[in-house]
């Protein structure tokens, strides 16, 4: 492995991290009885909930892949190190599999998040929004 495959790695890793946008689907259905009632002040909370509980699973995906990341790094950095040292190889070609299982496992996160449907409670939301012509201050 060579240092140019590390940057080509990371650059892709961020690419993906760039992209990524995970939905969470929601347990709630599209439309509640009693929406048209909701406040806009109402209907803010319950949209920024749904906000936030998107951003906690984007951050735990993000941080997963950066966790393997480093690993795949660490691997890479030894293997150059070792590089002459080791007739066989071996780490050189344990840095290569995790490099490419690193790189198989973002580019499935970001097959997913790019297949995710949008939160459909959400756009709801955004809907009841615009027809009451909230803003906020």
């Amino acid at each position: 492995m060579t240092k140019s495959a590390l940057r080509f790695e990371l650059a892709c890793l961020g690419m993906l991290l760039a992209c990524m946008s995970v939905a969470v689907a929601g347990d709630d259905p599209v439309a509640r009885p009693g929406d048209e009632a909701l406040s806009c002040d109402q209907i803010y909370a319950e949209g920024m909930t749904i906000v936030q509980k998107e951003q906690q699973q984007r951050d735990a995906t993000r941080s997963k892949m950066e966790a393997q990341t480093k690993g795949t790094a660490a691997l890479l950095g030894a293997a150059m190190t070792v590089g002459q040292l080791d007739p066989t190889h071996a780490t050189a070609v344990a840095a290569q599999a995790s490099a490419e299982s690193t790189m198989k496992n973002q580019i499935d996160v970001a097959a997913q998040a790019g297949a995710a449907k949008p939160d459909a409670r959400k756009e709801r939301l955004r809907t009841l929004w615009t027809q009451k012509h909230c803003v906020k201050n």
